[in-house]
C-alpha cells in the first residue's frame, strides 16, 4: 500500500492470513446441528407372533433406539448405533397374541437426541396368536333324519373347520360329500343310498390353519343301514288305526359264539297317516336284544321313556316287526301315560314266509311266524271297514280310562 514500508505491507498481511485461518477453524469445530431431529412416519409391520420391526425416519442421520414393553413401563431396549434416516430395528423373542407399548428415539452426531412416544400415549402393535398345530378334536358322529334313500350325517368339533364325510358299502369307501365352511357343528346329507345295504364311513374336519382329523371310529368305520318298514299303527291320539311307515338306521350285532342271538339298535322315526291324510311322526332310538325271533327294546330320553316288545322276523330279502308298547311321561311322583300304540311293519311287497315245526326253536319260530301272519293279515281286511274304527275306538277309550287311573297316583309298572 502507499506509503507503507515492505515491512509494515508483510506484517499486514501476515495478519490478515491467521484471521482467515481463525475464521476457518472456528467453522470446522462448530457443532454438526444446533436444534434437535425431526422424527416422522412412526411404525411397527412384519409382526408374527414372536417378533416385529418398527421403522421411522428422522430428517438427518442419526442412531436409532426402541425401548419397548407389554406395560407403559416399557423395560426393553433394541438399539442401532448407525447414523441413518430411514431407521428399522427388530423386536424378537416376544409373547404371542400380546399387546406391546413402545417408542423411539435417534441421536444425531452432536449429540442432539429425539424421543417420540406418541404424545405420552406410546406406540402399540400386538403380537400374532401361535400358530395352531393340533387338529380339531372330533365327537357327537351319528347318522340322522333318515329317509328311505338319504341320511344326514352330523357331528362337532372344538373349533371352527371344514366337513368332509367319506362313504361306501366296503371298508374301502370310495365316495365323497363335503362342506368348505368352517363351522363346529357338522352336517352333512348322503343322498342316493339304497335300502337294506349297509354303508360304511368316517368323517374328517380340517381347521383354518390346514390341520385334519379324521374319525373312523377307531378304524371299525361308522355305519349306516337304511330299514324301510310298512304296515299299520295305532296310538291313543285318535280313534282310528292308521298306515303306519317306519324309517330307520338300524344295527343287528351278533354275540360272540352265539350265531342265533344279537343286539338290536334302531334310530328312525314311525310315520302314522290318518284316513284324512294328516300325520304323526314318532321319534324312536330303540335298542335292546333279539335272540331268534323275540326281542325288547327300551329307549328313556330327558325323562320320556319309550319301550316295545314284540317280534323281530328276519329273512333274505326282508324284515318283519310286530310290536307293543307305550310312551309315559312323568307327572310329579308318578307317570302319566302319553300314548299307547301298536305296530305291525314288515318289508314293503315281501311275504312273510312260512316256517316248519321242528323242535323247540323251529316250533317257537312257527307260533311267532303264523301269530304275524295271521295278524298282519287280519289288520290287512279290516283296514278298509268300518270294524277298523269300532276297534281303535275302543282301545283309546281304555287307554285313557288307564291314563286317567294311574293320574289318581297308582304307581307305574312297566
Amino acid at each position: 500500500m502507499k506509503g507503507w514500508s515492505n515491512t509494515q505491507l508483510c506484517e499486514h498481511k501476515t495478519a490478515i492470513a491467521v484471521l482467515a485461518a481463525l475464521l476457518l477453524l472456528a467453522v470446522t469445530v462448530a457443532p454438526a446441528s444446533a436444534s434437535p431431529l425431526t422424527i416422522s412416519s412412526v411404525a411397527s409391520g412384519n409382526i408374527t407372533d414372536a417378533s416385529a420391526t418398527i421403522t421411522w425416519t428422522t430428517d438427518e442421520p442419526a442412531t436409532s433406539v426402541v425401548n419397548y414393553g407389554n406395560t407403559t413401563a416399557l423395560g426393553s431396549t433394541e438399539s442401532d448405533s448407525a447414523l441413518v434416516t430411514d431407521h428399522a430395528i427388530g423386536l424378537t423373542n416376544l409373547a404371542p397374541a400380546t399387546l406391546y407399548y413402545y417408542e423411539v428415539s435417534s441421536t444425531n452426531a452432536g449429540g442432539n437426541t429425539t424421543v417420540d412416544n406418541n404424545g405420552g400415549a406410546y406406540y402399540t402393535f400386538t403380537t400374532a396368536a401361535p400358530p395352531d398345530t393340533t387338529p380339531p378334536v372330533i365327537s357327537g358322529v351319528q347318522a340322522t333324519d333318515i329317509t328311505p334313500t338319504s341320511a344326514t350325517i352330523i357331528w362337532t368339533t372344538d373349533e371352527p373347520a371344514t366337513s368332509v364325510v367319506n362313504y361306501g358299502n366296503t371298508t374301502a369307501l370310495g365316495l365323497t360329500a363335503s362342506d368348505a365352511t368352517l363351522v363346529t357343528s357338522h352336517s352333512i346329507t348322503l343322498s342316493g343310498l339304497l335300502q337294506g345295504t349297509t354303508y360304511y364311513y368316517e368323517v374328517q374336519s380340517t381347521d383354518e390353519g390346514g390341520k385334519t382329523a379324521t374319525d373312523n371310529n377307531e378304524g371299525a368305520y361308522y355305519t349306516l343301514t337304511i330299514y324301510r318298514l310298512t304296515g299299520w299303527g295305532w296310538c291313543t291320539d285318535y280313534t282310528e288305526i292308521a298306515n303306519a311307515e317306519f324309517v330307520a338306521n338300524g344295527i343287528l350285532v351278533p354275540r360272540a359264539d352265539a350265531p342265533e342271538s344279537s343286539d338290536l339298535h334302531l334310530v328312525g322315526n314311525v310315520t302314522l297317516t290318518l284316513s284324512d291324510s294328516t300325520t304323526e311322526s314318532i321319534a324312536l332310538d330303540m335298542y335292546g336284544s333279539k335272540v331268534r325271533s323275540l326281542f325288547y327294546g327300551h329307549q328313556e330320553e330327558e325323562g320320556k321313556s319309550a319301550s316295545l316288545q314284540g317280534v323281530w322276523l328276519t329273512w333274505d330279502g326282508g324284515q318283519y316287526l310286530s310290536a307293543w308298547g307305550r310312551i309315559t311321561l312323568p307327572q310329579g311322583e308318578v307317570f302319566k301315560t302319553a300314548k299307547f300304540y301298536l305296530l305291525q311293519l314288515r318289508t314293503p311287497g315281501v311275504e312273510i314266509p312260512d316256517s316248519e315245526p321242528d323242535g323247540f326253536v323251529a316250533d317257537l319260530e312257527y307260533l311267532i311266524t303264523v301269530f304275524a301272519k295271521f295278524i298282519d293279515g287280519l289288520i290287512d281286511k279290516l283296514m278298509v271297514t268300518d270294524f277298523a274304527d269300532i276297534l281303535g275306538s275302543v282301545l283309546a277309550k281304555m287307554m285313557v280310562l288307564l291314563a286317567a287311573v294311574r293320574e289318581l297316583g297308582v304307581p307305574y309298572i312297566r
